[in-house]
């Protein structure tokens, strides 16, 4: 039995021998103890610490479930969730963290970030934040030129476990999901999730704004954003601020 303040107990008498007890909390690193259980009753307390951080990378190879912790700029904020990325823009991941607070005055920001490891609905990686602490330091992510075509990437998994990255459906190449990217083409079909953009790669990306309408068809646009996966495994490049939509002509 667990009370709200941590204090546990077992309900039912265990016979007497060694056991060993395992503590646990999302975004905690687990603790275990070896308890003697003899004719008196035997204790343990325990206090958990952060896990031990990793680069990006190696948080997506761990198993959905795990508990991961990292660190990074923030690239983008929306309201339910943010990205952060590598200080050497080579891995990006979204952060899921409820009235997370951030805005477009935080970008650059480093942050550790504790948590589970999860997927969202269309197999992006990311973390369901539960500790989040900002450093002093403040590192400026430009955003990475790619074409259409580059826009998300192959797979990025584990061979051995199966896990990690997925990448576009059909897609080769260095998987870039969760990075701060640029790309351009022609606007078309604008309604109010986006539009769609072609560069003449043979491959349209998927442009999610909120509120575009047909604002942008017809004209070609630079768009920064950040790289990631929509249904079905598409590209696409999520827009969280307008300004981040430039007409070229």
């Amino acid at each position: 039995m667990l009370d709200a303040y941590g204090t546990y107990s077992f309900e039912n008498t265990l016979a007497n021998g060694t056991y060993t007890l395992t503590a646990s909390a999302p975004g905690y690193a687990p603790q275990s103890q070896s308890v003697a259980i003899a004719s008196t009753a035997g204790s343990a307390n325990f206090t958990l610490g952060l896990p031990t951080a990793i680069s990006i990378d190696s948080a997506k190879k761990q198993g959905v479930g795990s508990t991961v912790a990292v660190s990074g700029s923030i690239t983008a904020v929306f309201a339910d969730y943010y990205y952060i990325e590598s200080a050497n823009r080579t891995t990006g991941i979204k952060i899921n963290q409820i009235a997370n607070g951030f805005t477009a005055s935080d970008l650059g920001k480093v942050v550790n970030v504790s948590g589970t490891l999860n997927k969202d609905s269309n197999q992006e990686c990311c973390i369901d934040a539960v500790i989040v602490s900002t450093t002093a330091t403040v590192t400026t992510i430009l955003p990475l030129g790619i074409t259409n075509k580059a826009a998300a990437g192959g797979n990025f998994v584990d061979s051995g476990t199966g896990y990690g990255q997925v990448g576009a459906t059909g897609a080769t190449g260095l998987n870039n999901i969760g990075l701060l990217v640029k790309t351009t083409g022609l606007a078309s079909s604008g309604d109010a999730n986006g539009f769609t953009l072609a560069d003449g790669s043979g491959v349209t990306t998927q442009v999610a704004l909120a509120g575009a309408g047909s604002t942008y068809d017809g004209k070609y646009v630079a768009v920064t954003g950040i790289s990631s996966l929509g249904s079905g495994g598409v590209r696409v490049i999520r827009v969280f601020r307008s300004t981040d939509v430039q007409q070229i002509q």
